[in-house]
């Protein structure tokens, strides 16, 4: 039966993950891929579904909890990480053991939905599918050149790497960051780590030596995967910035299709652009997600006015939701009224968040009100 880790359970906890892996390097284990997650203060093992055999770890499955703020609506969640199953133990339905217990955890604490990365069948099992959408715009030399011409204004910009001893930036960074609208939750003594995960490279953004934001690069490509720019700062400059960062070469830059101004301004200037999803999601509490996702996308879009009641037969629980778009904003609530719409967890899942969905294909009402709007950055992810 499957329980949660113990903290003296640690070193060993590490070894069944890194094992499980194949993770034999120093450089890739996961202490230096998620230093957010997995240094020893921040009691990881405690935070993982174990299974024992013969008194030894032979499966974790870690549950890690978050926030997702979006206006002034706040959403509990958890990220599911280190799926991990002993070579020697696999085939026995640990796995599934741990997610289950996982599962019924998040539910009990009241988490609204989860997320992980992986393959998309192997989690549907558990209620999860893909959700959210992410732009990665694309720009080459070409594109500086017609856009900003051959001798484009030098950016007002300069990307300083960021080192978790520059406790001034930290601090003026992590300000910016909190004041964004929509953002999940990092905290305040982690910052560095989480913004160093996945072996990205955050920077400074700096302009005549004042601190206006910072872009997180990946490894060793000039990708921006994350950035804030205080306001006033244009995203041009960021882009020149880029481009000479980038040596002149190409380079590419993540964003939510929410992110209109944003988005408007790459696509004007951007090679191409591709569209992928965000993550895997299961939903726990469909009519809290809608209320605060909706409720959000009505502040950055025009949304079409009309009335809808869904049933959703959720992975472990029905919901029976109206939901309202009117002059008065949105509302989302339980009702006993009959069902316009009656559907299953994973074509919810699709209709609320995924790229495409056959039932918002004909709607105007529900392509105006769906997909919603959801993003968590890769410093975010488990």
């Amino acid at each position: 039966m499957a329980r949660w880790g113990r903290e003296d359970e640690y070193r060993e906890f590490l070894e069944l993950i890194d094992l499980s892996f194949g993770f034999e390097e120093e450089e890739r284990k996961f202490i230096r891929l998620l230093p957010k997650l997995y240094i020893e203060k921040c009691l990881p093992s405690t935070r993982n579904a174990v299974a024992v055999r013969d008194g030894r770890l032979v499966c974790a499955v870690g549950c890690y909890p978050g926030r997702l703020i979006a206006g002034d609506k706040e959403l509990p969640f958890f990220g599911i990480g280190n799926v991990a199953t002993h070579p020697d133990h696999r085939g026995l339905g640990l796995m599934r053991e741990c997610m289950d217990f996982c599962l019924d955890e998040m539910i009990a604490s009241g988490a609204v939905f989860s997320v992980l990365g992986g393959q998309r069948q192997r989690y549907a099992y558990f209620g999860y599918d893909r959700f959210g959408q992410v732009l990665t715009f694309h720009f080459n030399s070409q594109n500086i050149l017609h856009c900003f011409g051959s001798k484009p204004r030098e950016a007002s910009l300069s990307l300083v790497p960021l080192e978790a001893g520059m406790t001034g930036e930290l601090e003026e960074i992590r300000e910016l960051y909190k004041a964004q609208p929509y953002r999940a939750e990092k905290d305040d003594d982690g910052f560095f780590d989480i913004l160093s995960s996945w072996f990205n490279r955050p920077f400074v953004l700096k302009s005549g030596g004042e601190t206006v934001g910072f872009a997180v690069l990946g490894d060793e490509s000039p990708h921006v995967s994350e950035f804030v720019l205080k306001d006033g700062v244009d995203l041009r400059d960021l882009i020149l910035c880029m481009s000479s960062f980038a040596g002149g070469g190409d380079f590419s830059l993540e964003l939510p299709p929410f992110a209109k101004e944003y988005c408007d301004i790459c696509s004007g200037i951007a090679e191409d652009f591709t569209v992928r999803h965000n993550e895997n999601l299961a939903i726990f509490r469909y009519r809290d997600l809608i209320d605060a996702l909706l409720t959000y996308k009505a502040g950055v879009a025009k949304l079409e006015p009309g009335r809808l009641v869904m049933l959703i037969h959720g992975f472990r629980a029905d919901e029976r939701i109206r939901v309202e778009v009117s002059g008065n904003g949105v509302q989302a609530e339980y009702t006993d009224e009959p069902a316009d719409i009656e559907i299953g967890h994973i074509e919810a899942t699709a209709l609320l968040g995924a790229i495409y969905s056959p039932l918002r294909s004909g709607s105007s009402l529900l392509s105006s009100w769906f997909p919603l709007p959801f993003f968590l950055a890769d410093s975010d992810r488990v």
